[in-house]
């Protein structure tokens, strides 16, 4: 419970110097929010209305302890560009990315747990040596490079997904998800397999598997049930590590594809200088990244017992 405790507390820093560099970033900018929203016809009585409305008239830590409280309450500014809500606008995007990187990673796992397995039981064979080409293939190839060859050989010669775009009906929009999703995959899967491969040696040398390997339990059965369960730590620590790098990798995959997604229209935002949003945007990844890093480290305590032990 005690490390429970700290470990929340950490969790809670962490996220407040996120505010707090995301709030200087916002007023290191030197924008006039109120002139960006209004535009530059209006007039300065207008506009010094609107920046008292926003608060941005007051002192430093007036201004940092309100937009705090607007984060409390869900309350992320005015868009710069179209004036409404950021919170509306990254809630309206917010899905496309999740589906995203959910699917991304359950395609991943699907790739690295039957290529590990086959790599592991067979040290230096067939299997491995090409497991480990893939990984240093996955590791080198852009994911933009990758989203375009998938467009040019699967998506516009088949017709079976579509180029860019995401349809209104659930089937169109799982079909849309598919290309780009493997995309983000093959970037994933590499560092995985590796991870894991590690790990399932280790654990098949240690003594705990030697053990009932000599009353004859088969290779398989070592493998899956003695051996993987023990393996899983240092993979779990690597998803939540992947899934900060999956969110922010998302901006290009989704420009690729044209996802109407966070990714996308961070870039969109930063080209209109629309700071709210950007800032929005970088404040809620940092708090996913935050989020993911302690359910894992959690998890990871979960899994193995030596962890709670040294609490």
């Amino acid at each position: 419970m005690k490390g429970f405790a700290k470990k929340t507390g950490q969790a809670v820093l962490l996220m407040l110097g996120c505010t707090l560099l995301v709030f200087a970033i916002q007023v290191l900018s030197g924008r006039d929010p109120g002139r960006a929203i209004l535009g530059t016809q209006a007039t300065q009585t207008a506009v010094d209305a609107l920046n008292h409305r926003l608060g941005v008239d007051q002192p430093l830590l007036g201004q940092y302890l309100d937009f705090v409280a607007g984060l409390a309450r869900g309350d992320l500014g005015l868009s710069f560009y179209s004036g409404a809500p950021v919170t509306e606008i990254l809630a309206g995007r917010a899905p496309v990315t999740a589906s995203l990187i959910v699917l991304s990673f359950v395609i991943s796992l699907v790739i690295t747990f039957p290529t590990t397995l086959l790599a592991v039981r067979n040290p230096g064979g067939p299997a491995d040596v090409i497991s480990r080409g893939f990984v240093l293939a996955g590791t080198v190839i852009p994911s933009f490079w990758l989203g375009i060859l998938l467009i040019l050989v699967i998506a516009l010669p088949t017709g079976l997904f579509p180029a860019g775009g995401y349809p209104d009906d659930p089937s169109g929009q799982l079909r849309a998800l598919v290309l780009p999703a493997i995309t983000v995959a093959v970037g994933l899967a590499p560092v995985q397999i590796r991870t894991l491969r590690s790990a399932w040696l280790r654990a098949m040398r240690s003594p705990y598997v030697e053990a009932p390997r000599s009353r004859g339990v088969g290779t398989t059965r070592l493998l899956i049930s003695h051996a993987l369960p023990n393996s899983l730590n240092p993979l779990v620590s690597l998803l939540a590590v992947q899934a900060g790098w999956a969110a922010f990798g998302a901006v290009i995959v989704e420009n690729t594809f044209r996802l109407p997604g966070i990714g996308q229209g961070l870039i969109v935002d930063a080209s209109h200088s629309d700071f709210p949003l950007v800032n929005g945007t970088t404040l809620l990844l940092a708090f996913v990244v935050v989020l993911v890093s302690s359910a894992a480290d959690g998890l990871a305590r979960l899994l193995d017992p030596r962890l709670r032990s040294a609490q």
